[in-house]
């Protein structure tokens, strides 16, 4: 027993983690909780339904697995940044926009196709008395449903973050190189954040916000 451990000790000695790898793991974890929440904890909110007090708790954990998805935004700007850093070359947005469009829009655009010609996300067009029409899928390949909530999720069911995402990424290189290495500009950058973070719930509260 005791060989196999330092076997294993020694495979981790010599295979050192470099780079960005270790946040391999993180990216593991968020990805089991989003799956988490949208399998309803692997069919456990199903057995739980009556409202008891075990079964709220249950749910409360399942509930849990919305903040993978909070891993993930703050994984991708950690990861950014840090390219942005340690850039050996001279930064290109173009070239940034085109390696992030690479990386999400042909399958997207593809599943968006699908799922329009499928009839859309029934639940969420009814919620919003919507119907699958043509603005329903240009709202969604053009990611203009950003500024839309009705649109959130009528198409997949499951696509709101991806809007976020994309206009996330096309600021995120300009508050980057603002605030680097200029304390004063950062703790700005911050406190706008942070202010937006408190706002914004105020103009949704109302609304029913998709999961």
């Amino acid at each position: 027993m005791w060989n196999r451990f330092f076997k294993f000790q020694n495979y981790f000695d010599e295979h050192k983690f470099s780079g960005s790898e270790h946040l391999t793991v993180l990216r593991a974890f968020a990805a089991f909780f989003v799956f988490f929440i949208h399998s309803g904890g692997f069919g456990l909110r199903e057995l739980f339904r009556k409202g008891e007090y075990l079964d709220q708790l249950v749910n409360s954990i399942v509930n849990f697995g919305k903040y993978g998805v909070v891993i993930f935004f703050v994984l991708s700007a950690y990861t950014i940044c840090l390219s942005l850093d340690n850039s050996k070359f001279k930064f290109s947005y173009m070239n940034y926009l085109k390696n992030r469009f690479l990386r999400i829009y042909p399958l997207y655009f593809l599943v968006c196709i699908y799922c329009y010609f499928t009839g859309g996300q029934i639940y969420y067009l009814n919620l919003f008395s919507l119907s699958n029409s043509l603005e329903n899928l240009i709202q969604h390949i053009t990611f203009l449903n950003v500024f839309d909530y009705k649109y959130a999720n009528t198409l997949i069911g499951v696509e709101w973050s991806l809007p976020i995402e994309v206009s996330f990424y096309l600021i995120l290189p300009f508050l980057f190189f603002f605030a680097k290495r200029n304390y004063e500009r950062l703790f700005f950058t911050l406190v706008i954040s942070y202010a937006l973070v408190i706002i914004a719930p105020l103009f949704v509260r109302s609304f029913k916000i998709p999961e």
